[in-house]
């Protein structure tokens, strides 16, 4: 029983190959994200992937946008050949993204993961080479914990710099982890309601006027 029990945490906690959804032309920086959200960061395995979707399902409240982010250390000569690295320090890192819509609730952790890695995927960032702090962590099995908490806020970034701040304008939210452990990696706003609602609240024309064009941006970027 106790083999049985460290042979599933082993596979729970390695990294998977990318999916074959993948969009590696960064289109998901041009996409738009019409609605206010939430994104959860998880590493790109099964375990992740599972308790992404829970988090999501659970935690995300008041957006409409669901995204899973993910981080994949691989290494190879060619991006044709490229495999998931488990062991050593990472050399390169890849970013990358899906939309949630569907939390295949009833399902074990190793098919939730099969149907999310099944579903349209968007590179964010090719990360490389890594920054200092990430290039000094081992990244065993033995030493997941360590390695996500050093990529997370890196991860966070990117995703706020290539996909929330180019296009439509998007106010990413403080982070929220209580005590509890609740809460969202990535929250953001959609700033056209976020100044509607001053304009209603001030009877501000000049906020009115704002929230105008930034939807009407948003519309065009869309379009």
């Amino acid at each position: 029983m106790t083999v049985t029990t460290l042979s599933t945490r082993s596979e729970g906690s390695r990294y998977l190959n990318r999916p074959k959804t993948l969009h590696t032309d960064m289109r998901m920086t041009r996409m738009t994200l019409t609605d206010a959200g939430c994104g959860e960061i998880k590493q790109h395995n099964i375990n992740g992937i599972s308790e992404g979707l829970r988090q999501l399902r659970d935690d995300c409240h008041g957006g409409r946008s669901r995204i899973l982010i993910t981080f994949l250390p691989v290494h190879g000569p060619s991006w044709l050949r490229l495999r998931p690295q488990d062991e050593g320090v990472a050399e390169r890192v890849l970013v990358m993204a899906t939309y949630i819509t569907n939390y295949y609730s009833g399902m074990k952790p190793k098919e939730q993961a099969q149907q999310v890695l099944k579903q349209e995927w968007y590179l964010v960032e090719d990360m490389r080479p890594m920054p200092e702090p990430v290039a000094k962590v081992a990244m065993g099995l033995a030493n997941r914990g360590r390695f996500g908490s050093v990529m997370e806020p890196l991860v966070a970034d990117a995703f706020d710099r290539r996909v929330l701040q180019p296009q439509p304008p998007r106010r990413r939210l403080p982070e929220h982890r209580g005590g509890s452990g609740h809460g969202s990696d990535l929250l953001w706003s959609e700033l056209a309601g976020l100044y509607g609602e001053l304009a209603r609240e001030l009877g501000n024309p000049f906020f009115a006027e704002l929230a105008s064009e930034l939807a009407t941006y948003g519309e065009t970027q869309a379009a």
